[in-house]
């Protein structure tokens, strides 16, 4: 005799079986599986536990999932948005170009894993001499400029210049975003000391 009364995997409720072909048979035995079977759900006591890999791929869908439901610990890092952000290394950089030239580390490459939209700031500590003058700032993508100028004309007196944009359906591949200056009327614009960042937050879904 080799009966099972209580079931090592099944304990609400559990039920006895036969295991061997001489073993008595019980009229509770179908009662009681039948009881298990009604109620099985995979929970604790009800069955093996499922595990990892079990369940085929796109077999939950959106519409199993309640609305609200999913919080912020449950999404894996950098898998709805991403951070990038390029710092001031050179300790006053200046200019006294007219035409656009890069500032100084105001540059950052990145590779987008999917089709993004990507909201770009560049915030600066800006210092200007010479009677008249005025610095412009523009951004650079994939070594196109983009429609968004930064002014600035306080002469004589330290300033922040500071702009942003967003930057639609970068593709899945390589681009580089800079910042670009330039003064006019024959002055001197100065990054005051290492204030000065390129920051990029990219939004994935």
């Amino acid at each position: 005799m080799a009966r099972i009364e209580t079931d090592p995997n099944y304990s609400s409720p559990t039920f006895s079986r036969a295991t061997a072909a001489a073993d008595i048979f019980k009229k509770e035995d179908v009662q009681a599986l039948a009881a298990a079977v009604s109620t099985h759900d995979h929970s604790t006591g009800k069955g093996l536990a499922l595990s990892a890999g079990s369940i085929p791929n796109g077999s939950i869908t959106s519409a199993m999932i309640a609305d609200g439901t999913i919080v912020t610990a449950d999404i894996a890092a950098n898998a709805a948005t991403i951070r990038y952000r390029a710092l001031g290394v050179t300790v006053g950089p200046s200019t006294t170009s007219a035409a656009f030239v890069d500032m100084p580390e105001m540059v950052y490459t990145f590779t987008p894993p999917v089709v993004s939209d990507v909201y770009v700031e560049f915030v600066s500590a800006v210092l200007m001499s010479g009677a008249g003058a005025y610095a412009l700032f523009q951004p650079v993508v994939d070594g196109s400029s983009v429609p968004v100028t930064g002014y600035f004309q306080q002469v004589g007196v330290n300033g922040t210049i500071s702009f942003g944009w967003l930057q639609p359906s970068l593709a899945a591949s390589s681009h580089t975003i800079k910042i670009q200056w330039s003064v006019q009327s024959g002055g001197t614009i100065n990054a005051t000391g290492v204030l000065r960042m390129l920051s990029l937050l990219e939004f994935l879904r």
